[in-house]
Order: C-alpha cells, then sequence, then structure tokens
C-alpha cells in the first residue's frame, strides 16, 4: 500500500538526477547547500562559510569513488588533482563581490598595470590532492581594458595582500571560452581572485628573462610596460609599448624592435637608447609614431604611420612598401632630421613639414615607384651631400646650407623657392 507523507514546510531547493550519487557526491552537495543555507552539514568539509558561502563546489575520494572535475554554478571550473587519495578534498566558495567590473581596488602591493574583479574565492582542503587545473570561463566577465591582453590568477596566503604573500598566475592556456592553468597548488586558507593585466618589467635585465617581467617573457602583439632598464638580445616583436618613468629604458642594440599593433608611449621621461638597432612600425592599420631619437626606422603594413612629434632618425629612414604611407600630421607639421639615406618604396604625406638631411657623408634618396619624391620644405644640413635615383619635387623652400645635392643622369629637382646657401632671402 502506497504511503503518503505530507510535508509542513519549505523546499529550498530541488534537484533531479539521472544516476545515483556516489557518497563523495553526497558530501559535496551537502556542503554546497550547508554554505547556501546555513546549516550543518553530516560532513564538514567547507568552514569558511561566514565570509565565502557562495557557490561552493569541489573534489574529493571517498569508498574508492572519485569526484574530479567540479564548477558549480560559478566563473571557475577546477579539475585534474594530481594526487587525490582516499578521504582527501578540496572545497572553494566566494564572497559574492562584483564580478562586472574591473577595477585597481585593493591590488597587491608592487603591482601597476592590472585590474582585478572584486570578487574572491576561499580554499578549504582535507588532506592534501596535490596540484589541480584552474579554469575560467571568460564568457562570463567583463569586458577587458584596451591593452590589458593577460588573464591572471591571483592566489594570496591568507587574503592579506598587504603581506607579501601573493603569486600571480597568468592562464596562458585556451578552450573554448575558458582560459586556464595546470598544476596550481592551492593550500588550506588561500585566497584568490581574477585579474587582467599588461605585462610589465619588475627589475632591470634582458627582455627574453622571464625574471625581468610580471608575467613572463611578452609575447608577439602582447603590450607591455618598461619601468626599468630593459635591453634586448634578439629581435623582438610586441604589439604595443608603455615606457613610464625615468628610470624606464629599452636598450635596443644592434637589434630589430618591431611595433605590431599600436605604438611606443613614453611617459614621465621613459626613453629608448637605439644604439645600432632598427624600430620597426609594421601594424596593417594606422599607429603613431612617437617623438624620439631613432637609429634606424622602418614603417611598413597597410594603413597611415604618422608623426607624433618631431622624430630624428641617425641612420636610415625606410617606408617599406607600396602600401605603407608616413604622414607628416596635417594638424601640425612635424619634422624629420635624417643622417642616413632615405628609401620610399612607398607614400610620404610631407603636408607643411620640413625634412632635414644633417648627415656627415654622402645620403641618398632612393625611391622604388613613381616618378617624384615629393617634400614640402627640404633643407640640405652643412656637411650633407645628397645623391638621388629620382626625380625630387619640393612644394615650398629648398634650404642650402652648404651641403651638395647631386642628381644622376636625367634627374631633376623642382621647388616654389629656393634658398641656395643659409642667409638668403626666400
Amino acid at each position: 500500500m502506497a504511503k503518503t507523507i505530507i510535508l509542513t514546510g519549505k523546499i529550498q531547493e530541488f534537484l533531479s538526477y539521472n544516476t545515483l550519487l556516489a557518497d563523495v557526491q553526497r558530501n559535496l552537495m551537502n556542503n554546497y547547500f550547508a554554505s547556501k543555507y546555513g546549516h550543518a552539514p553530516g560532513t564538514e568539509l567547507f568552514t569558511y562559510d561566514a565570509s565565502h558561502s557562495y557557490e561552493v563546489f569541489g573534489m574529493g575520494r571517498l569508498n574508492a569513488t572519485s569526484h574530479i572535475v567540479s564548477r558549480g554554478t560559478g566563473l571557475v571550473l577546477i579539475d585534474e588533482p594530481q594526487s587525490l587519495d582516499e578521504g582527501d578534498y578540496i572545497m572553494i566558495g566566494h564572497d559574492n563581490g562584483n564580478k562586472d567590473t574591473w577595477t585597481t581596488n585593493n591590488l597587491p602591493a608592487g603591482y601597476t598595470g592590472v585590474e582585478r574583479l572584486e570578487r574572491e574565492w576561499k580554499v578549504d582542503k582535507t588532506n592534501d590532492i596535490g596540484d589541480i587545473r584552474i579554469a575560467v570561463d571568460t564568457s562570463g566577465l567583463p569586458a577587458r581594458p584596451a591593452g590589458y591582453d593577460n588573464y591572471i590568477l591571483f592566489i594570496d596566503d591568507d587574503g592579506d595582500l598587504g603581506n607579501g604573500g601573493t603569486n600571480a598566475v597568468v592562464l596562458d592556456q585556451r578552450f573554448g571560452t575558458y582560459v586556464r592553468k595546470s598544476n596550481i597548488s592551492l593550500n588550506d586558507g588561500n585566497v584568490f581572485f581574477i585579474g587582467v593585466g599588461r605585462n610589465i618589467s619588475v627589475q632591470d635585465g634582458n627582455w627574453n628573462d622571464p625574471a625581468t617581467w610580471l608575467l613572463n617573457v611578452p609575447s608577439a602583439d602582447e603590450d607591455v610596460t618598461v619601468s626599468h632598464n630593459v635591453t634586448l638580445t634578439a629581435n623582438t616583436q610586441v604589439g604595443g609599448l608603455i615606457i613610464n618613468s625615468a628610470s624606464g629604458v629599452l636598450n635596443v642594440g644592434s637589434y630589430n624592435f618591431d611595433i605590431t599593433v599600436g605604438t611606443i608611449d613614453t611617459v614621465a621621461g621613459g626613453n629608448i637608447n637605439p644604439g645600432t638597432g632598427t624600430v620597426i612600425y609594421s601594424a596593417d592599420a594606422a599607429q603613431c609614431i612617437e617623438s624620439l631619437i631613432y637609429n634606424n626606422l622602418t614603417v611598413r603594413g597597410n594603413g597611415t604611420k604618422t608623426l607624433c612629434g618631431d622624430i630624428v632618425v641617425t641612420g636610415d629612414l625606410t617606408i617599406f612598401e607600396s602600401v605603407t604611407t608616413l604622414d607628416a600630421d596635417a594638424a601640425n607639421n612635424y619634422s624629420i632630421t635624417l643622417n642616413g639615406d632615405w628609401q620610399s618604396n612607398g607614400t610620404f604625406n610631407a603636408q607643411n613639414g620640413k625634412v632635414l638631411f644633417d648627415g656627415t657623408a654622402a645620403q641618398e634618396i632612393n625611391r622604388n615607384t613613381g616618378d617624384n619624391e615629393i617634400f614640402y620644405d627640404l633643407e640640405i644640413g652643412t656637411n650633407s651631400q645628397i645623391i638621388t635615383d629620382h626625380n625630387i619635387q619640393v612644394r615650398d623652400t629648398l634650404l642650402m646650407n652648404g651641403g651638395n645635392f647631386i642628381l644622376t643622369s636625367g634627374k631633376s629637382t623642382y621647388h616654389r623657392r629656393g634658398c641656395y646657401q643659409q642667409g638668403d632671402t626666400c
């Protein structure tokens, strides 16, 4: 005969399964409900309910049965325990902090170029399950600030971010919408939170030395910040570069330094030591050419490369491709001082700016396409000797300060006004 049971009360939550739960899974579920609704479970596995009772989840092993993949209803998934033995558990819950906005509040000491979620997760371990893999579903995160290319897991030993016990782990593995990292060690009482950041230098050193960087050696197309004395030891590509202090210097040496996405931005006295190397702006998009002293400067790729200030090139300047345009900026008419050769395979928009050839040896103006290389104001320095293989058109003033202008056979120079030696009236 069927038995009728009448319940007087409220059902907090109802779950339906298509399989019988193992004892280990019952323990995990009981602790999830206990934390959520404030009652004592049969087997206590999570003791941080007072501060981190939200969306508690975990892994464990009991009676020879393991539960080794866990996410619950939150952003974080854990799996791949490396040493899961009988009676071992890990439980994690969060404090319900804001997860919809990145903030610079309450960052660990010494971290700049980083933003974080307010939400924090806390770890309770029973015995030791070994290292685990942690994954974060980025579809549930806010959009990253521009240039903040890295997802970071910050793990603190006790939740006190001011005592130096924080470790930053870059989640550099991708799987669908997840970013993740294997072989992460969590201890009982650890607190972790999710951040995004630029890769920044943390000490003087070589570019390719992981110890120089907060988040390992920068990858190509990554935006980075240099606050120290950093030296290239090989040809290097990077998305964009900020040098943000008087102690921040990039030593190019004899190598190529290629900006593939953004630009170089020098702030508060930061600078580049160009050495004998080449700085390349190569994005297939518009780029700002920072006002700096370069050795060799090459612009390439689709899009217009616009001067963002006067520049000095002590070596050669190259407009590398036919699709590349170098622009002096119509609003400001910036100038170029060049001590080496001018090689143009693309377009130079001089606007109303000046180009000064100021070398101490012969300088060449070479052009691979078109009939004329067009300047607005063209000035030849005292000791310069200019040799060109194309017609030169000067739209306003040609100023000769005692140097020589040598046209190869059949080539000529056109200009509206001329000053053939310093002091002439134009």
